[in-house]
């Protein structure tokens, strides 16, 4: 199991500091559903390398969270709204 230091470190990696062709292609990843959820979760780690970046295409990815339990969708509408 990865541990919460490690998935703390991935997490403050700036996107923007890495080579693009570094970054594993989200597209490339498969999934098998039939594995059990933690054994899922644990070979997407393992495929993807750090799950907060990545690429899709040539676009680079950094994948935060806020502690406001703001969703995605509700913040695009909020945004759309103003």
């Amino acid at each position: 199991m990865i541990s919460n230091e490690r998935l703390s470190d991935l997490s403050s990696v700036a996107v923007d500091a890495i080579e693009i062709n570094e970054l594993v292609e989200i597209n490339s990843i498969s999934v098998n559903k039939q594995l059990p959820k933690e054994a899922r979760i644990l070979r997407y780690i393992d495929e993807i390398k750090n799950p907060y970046c990545f690429r899709v295409g040539s676009h680079a990815v950094k994948m935060q969270f806020s502690s406001s339990g703001l969703t995605l969708q509700n913040a695009l509408v909020k945004s759309v709204i103003k």
